[in-house]
């Protein structure tokens, strides 16, 4: 494997993988009513509490379209952010693509699972024109009650939108807004879940009878499986539960492989490991 890079095959397609940075949150609220006790178990903190987290972005290649799901943090943060945050080991989008052939303006589709600023910061750039899509010539996926809560945070979500990631998109006309469940491309299904935010979504991707869900931050680590271990971050952490489930149950019985956007070993969970969560 490639130094922060998993690559693997869904049925057909080609897919990645790809470490764009690392950063690390606060311990606590990633683990939300878990005693720390409980949750150092299964994941190390720092002397501040944070734990280390992956930016991880997943590229397919199918059907001679080349499709990203996340974007990273990306490099608008101040040097004072970077800190709080510990932001490290940023890659430009030409960077994390140049293994696999590829530039920013190949990307075809950019699906974001939802609008926080660790999903979504490098879905725009800094030119000298201001700033504009990273992926110029991609159509940028996110639910339109996603878009709708991002423009109109309030006291409790503001601090994780910021709207120089989202804005430049509608404005130059690469946002596609959608709602509830679609299928974007033939073997590419978006779910709304609601949950961690109002207007999250799911990706399954679907070839040759292989599935693989990117579960997004419904699940944001692999060591977040456990039913209770849900984020203080969530918005409506009851939906975030009842989703879970109802997902769990349908990766089992479809036997689907789990891919995460933290999680810092880029592992893929296999579904008869979800089984065990159930049990």
């Amino acid at each position: 494997m490639k130094e922060g890079i998993r690559e693997f095959k869904i049925g057909k397609f080609d897919a990645a993988l790809i470490q764009k940075d690392t950063f690390a949150l606060d311990g606590g609220a990633m683990f939300g009513v878990v005693p720390k006790k409980l949750w150092l178990k299964v994941y190390d903190s720092d002397e501040q509490n944070r734990i280390n987290l992956s930016g991880s972005v997943l590229l397919v290649k199918m059907n001679g379209k080349n499709i990203i799901v996340e974007t990273g943090i990306g490099s608008k943060f101040s040097e004072k952010e970077k800190k709080i945050f510990k932001i490290n080991n940023i890659k430009s989008a030409a960077e994390a693509l140049s293994p696999f052939d590829l530039k920013p303006s190949g990307i075809d589709i950019v699906i974001l699972t939802h609008l926080h600023f660790d999903h979504a910061g490098d879905a725009t750039v800094e030119t000298d024109n201001g700033l504009e899509p990273t992926y110029e010539n991609a159509k940028y996926v996110v639910q339109k009650t996603e878009f709708e809560a991002a423009m109109n945070p309030n006291e409790r979500t503001q601090a994780s939108y910021r709207r120089e990631d989202f804005l430049p998109l509608k404005e130059s006309g690469n946002l596609e807004l959608i709602e509830g469940e679609e299928e974007i491309l033939d073997g590419v299904k978006l779910i709304r879940t609601g949950g961690h935010t109002i207007g999250h979504q799911v990706v399954i991707f679907d070839s040759d009878d292989q599935k693989f869900i990117h579960i997004g931050d419904l699940v944001p680590t692999s060591s977040h499986l456990p039913l209770p271990y849900i984020m203080a971050y969530d918005t409506y952490p009851l939906t975030t539960l009842e989703m879970r489930k109802e997902l769990y149950k349908r990766i089992v019985d479809e036997e689907m492989n789990v891919i995460f956007p933290h999680d810092i070993d880029q592992k893929i969970i296999r579904p008869w490991e979800i089984s065990d969560v159930l049990d």
